[in-house]
């Protein structure tokens, strides 16, 4: 069986194009047209849904995010927070891009955060509450 990583971008920079009929080309958009719904609405939709029903999970349950290398000074932190909230979260003041990966066999979901302060990535690992919490 092949494991097929599924993928997911959220970013702040506008993606939409202009298809030109003559010339048979797409460029960037001078105006945005709802990218950011668009790429969200993947996100939240198609992309998270595989990850909390595969660990019957809810949007509402509390869940950690860990990082080990955020900002241009490279700190290490989590953060708790709901799994509907997980974008909002990792947002910045700023632009970014957040590129989500969920791995079905292993189950882990991980996000890699790329920004002015963050060029080659910030990587996030995400966590359930719960299972920490039974642990102690």
């Amino acid at each position: 069986m092949t494991n097929t990583i599924m993928k997911a971008v959220v970013t702040t920079e506008c993606t939409c194009e202009v298809y030109d009929e003559v010339t048979d080309k797409s460029t960037p958009s001078d105006d945005c047209h709802g990218c950011w719904d668009d790429n969200q609405e993947d996100y939240s939709e198609n992309f998270l849904p595989e990850w909390t029903s595969r660990h019957g999970i809810t949007n509402t349950e509390d869940i950690v995010i860990w990082s080990e290398a955020m900002n241009w000074d490279r700190v290490s932190g989590h953060a708790i927070c709901k799994v509907g909230t997980i974008v909002d979260t990792l947002a910045i003041n700023g632009q970014y891009r957040l590129d989500f990966e969920y791995d079905p066999e292993s189950g882990n979901l991980t996000c890699t955060r790329y920004s002015h302060d963050e060029p080659m990535g910030a990587m996030f690992k995400v966590g359930y509450l719960r299972d920490i919490e039974e642990s102690e």
